[in-house]
């Protein structure tokens, strides 16, 4: 029972929510390991904070009467961790035989199923209209004309930000790519959001509303195989609950459907902090390297038409990310200028550029598609890349800013 005895908290999303004019913190397990939800009183966060597995029970109520001068007792954490492992929010054997469970089951489904539903319609007439006002909106694209009248594009960096705030954003990129992409295979190279492991493919399908799309399995173990088969599925229940692919592969099927077959290799990319905190390219990092090795190597190997998309937004700035400022117009205006300068160095289409300005700027901005845009710049080589479309979320009340862009890169 030592994960009792130094209780470290796994896996898990924590929400503040007001009931009856208290404010409470809900933990839910972000991995769908349980459907089970703990709600607790939001002061509770200052005990939580400490449970990191390196201080016991005992050490963690002493440092908060000494340090908080809140009186609390060692048995109290004690129940509270216990009530943490039956919601499988600890680390321990639950957590682990949970987790074991869910990687099996999920592998044996053979399927990913549908995340996001609420963020698009789960009825197939009524999500195809909701997919054609992206490109018909009065600030979209317009829905493509000609479909593969060439094949010069060699990858797109889409948003993934929700199609209601950033809808229109992603018509621009893929009307490029239903114009301009002859492919067979779609390397979606997307932002991790729930797991810190660097890259992790998955096998399965992908399901949605207007059918299943195949994932090119062939693809997929031949990169594992270079990359490492161990670590290239270390964390592959990152997909389950992820959208940055599943926003991608929707408009895809819209697009490409009833036109030609197609399949994607779905690679997700946790964060490049370790770089940034080293002020050095990422692909100075042994993983990295590797993973760029084996994109390029399978892709010369398979001989297939190959085209990437890059699954990411911008800035994420604001008292909701961290930030001890309030969003207000002179930010707003700050932020895109730092975009612009930003997408300059991306458009380039030179990794190490975009790399630079992420840190000089110590990726303070939290731009969440810096991972899949350099591995996407320094895998596929393309030419030069060109904005097509650079827009931001700013929340009225100025809590954040989101900011995105659709860029298509040149073979």
């Amino acid at each position: 029972m030592d994960h009792l005895v130094k209780p470290r908290l796994r896996g898990y999303d924590c929400r503040r929510v007001s009931e009856n004019g208290s404010d409470f913190l809900q933990l839910v397990n972000r991995e769908q390991l349980s459907d089970q939800m703990l709600q607790v009183p939001q002061s509770f966060g200052l005990i939580l904070q400490y449970f990191d597995g390196e201080r016991t029970t005992e050490e963690i109520a002493e440092f908060v009467r000494g340090q908080h001068e809140v009186q609390i007792s060692s048995a109290f954490i004690e129940e509270l961790a216990g009530e943490l492992d039956q919601a499988v929010l600890l680390d321990g054997p639950s957590y682990e035989a949970a987790r074991r469970k869910a990687v099996e089951e999920y592998r044996a489904s053979g399927v990913r199923s549908e995340a996001c539903i609420g963020v698009y319609s789960a009825d197939p007439s009524a999500l195809r209209e909701q997919l054609r006002n992206i490109f018909e909106h009065p600030k979209g694209a317009g829905s493509p004309t000609e479909f593969g009248k060439s094949d010069d594009l060699r990858a797109v960096f889409v948003p993934h930000i929700d199609y209601r705030r950033g809808g229109p954003s992603f018509g621009f990129g893929f009307r490029e790519l239903a114009e301009r992409s002859q492919a067979e295979t779609f390397i979606v190279v997307a932002t991790s959001h729930y797991s810190p492991v660097r890259f992790t493919l998955t096998r399965n399908h992908f399901s949605t509303p207007l059918g299943v799309v195949q994932t090119d399995r062939d693809y997929v173990d031949a990169l594992a195989q270079i990359y490492g088969v161990e670590a290239a599925f270390e964390d592959e229940l990152a997909h389950r609950p992820e959208h940055s692919i599943e926003l991608e592969v929707v408009l895809l099927q819209y697009l490409l459907d009833e036109r030609r077959p197609f399949k994607i290799v779905p690679l997700l990319v946790g964060p490049f902090q370790d770089a940034v905190d080293d002020e050095k390219s990422p692909a100075d990092l042994a993983d990295v390297a590797r993973m760029v090795d084996a994109l390029q190597s399978v892709e010369r190997s398979q001989g297939k038409r190959v085209c990437y998309i890059v699954s990411g937004d911008l800035a994420h700035i604001g008292p909701k990310f961290g930030d001890e400022w309030r969003i207000d117009e002179k930010i707003a205006k700050w932020n895109r200028g730092e975009d612009e300068k930003l997408l300059s160095e991306f458009a380039s289409a030179d990794p190490d550029r975009f790399a630079a300005f992420i840190n000089t700027e110590n990726d303070e901005r939290r731009i969440c598609g810096f991972p899949p845009g350099f591995t996407t710049l320094a895998a596929a080589k393309p030419s030069c890349g060109r904005t097509l479309c650079h827009d931001q979320f700013v929340d009225p009340k100025g809590n954040e800013i989101v900011s995105f862009a659709s860029v298509a890169f040149e073979k």
